[in-house]
């Protein structure tokens, strides 16, 4: 039986985040990582919150609870709280109005 299109999707992240992992032996994305994989997987999505003057990294606790890097449940945390943020704006929220609290 093959994949359905949102397992598939879930495959497509865990490959996203070993491409961009730090330390392959630990499974941990350092927060250049994450940022390198968002810029270059998510651009529109900052693009957004750069233009409305918010910082989608600046008070996100994912990052400044764990030194700095970020294991591959806390990387889907963050891609969590911007698909929220995401929904959020296309609801007429500021980008950053409750997504990456």
């Amino acid at each position: 039986m093959s994949n359905t299109q949102f397992e598939e999707y879930i495959i497509d992240l865990i490959n996203l985040f070993k491409k961009h992992v730090a330390e392959a032996e630990e499974h941990i994305i350092s927060e250049q990582g994450m940022v390198n994989m968002m810029k270059e997987n998510f651009p529109n999505f900052l693009k957004t919150h750069e233009e409305k003057g918010t910082d989608f990294w600046a008070n996100d606790s994912e990052i400044k609870d764990t030194n700095k890097k970020l294991d591959f449940a806390q990387s889907l945390s963050l891609l969590g709280k911007m698909a929220i943020d995401n929904h959020r704006q296309s609801q007429g929220a500021t980008p950053g109005s409750g997504g990456s609290q």
